[in-house]
């Protein structure tokens, strides 16, 4: 019951927040509190779907082996995630990463998820409106799939072997927005001239952490 009342209050917390973003952003008072409402009920139900809602708050020391599961469903979670530590790690992926995107929770974990797959679906209808008429939709949808790639971080929480091409771990999530930021307030012609050299946006990640920027 105590559990449930704190996830409640989170919810709560998590319609507020995003509220006051969406308000921020221009929408009208109304709108702003239906859209969060929306947001956060649609992640709700996303986590439950997953079976994932009722995980605990310490998943990240539990996945790094520093707590214990409690029940079966909590264990065998933290079984599938162990598993691909060692590709993650490989990606530059530290423990204070882990900790950092498991502890969070669930239902934010979905949000977060949900507005980035929101920002590149968005960039792609941007893509085929600006080309309409010079272009088919499909070449246009094309383009914009690779814009997306060029210029956006591309996570995925569950890995397997990958390329330049592929996701990079969703718990590089806040390094990698910490560097965009950085480098957004620096030399913007070089940071652009750097994107524009990467076969992807992901290729420049796995590059800067490789060379320890990031």
């Amino acid at each position: 019951m105590f559990f449930l009342n704190k996830q409640k209050r989170l919810e709560k917390n998590l319609v507020y927040q995003y509220f006051s973003l969406f308000k921020s952003q221009g929408h009208p008072s109304s709108k702003a509190i239906k859209m969060a409402k929306e947001l956060v009920e649609e992640s709700i139900s996303s986590s439950k779907e997953a079976g994932t809602y009722l995980l605990p708050s310490n998943m990240g020391e539990i996945i790094l082996g520093k707590a214990y599961a409690k029940d079966e469903k909590t264990y065998l979670f933290y079984k599938e995630i162990k598993e691909t530590l060692p590709l993650k790690y490989r990606e530059g992926v530290t423990d204070d990463d882990i900790k950092w995107w498991w502890n969070i929770n669930d239902v934010e974990r979905y949000i977060l998820e949900k507005k980035d797959i929101e920002s590149r679906f968005l960039m792609i209808v941007e893509h085929v409106y600006e080309y309409a008429g010079e272009i088919s939709e499909e070449k246009a949808i094309e383009e914009g799939i690779n814009q997306v790639r060029k210029y956006h971080p591309i996570y995925s929480a569950y890995l397997k072997p990958m390329s330049k091409e592929d996701p990079i771990p969703i718990e590089l999530k806040d390094r990698v927005n910490i560097y965009i930021e950085k480098r957004s307030k620096g030399n913007i012609d070089e940071y652009k001239r750097e994107i524009e050299e990467s076969s992807s946006f992901n290729d420049l990640i796995r590059r800067e952490i490789k060379n320890g920027k990031l």
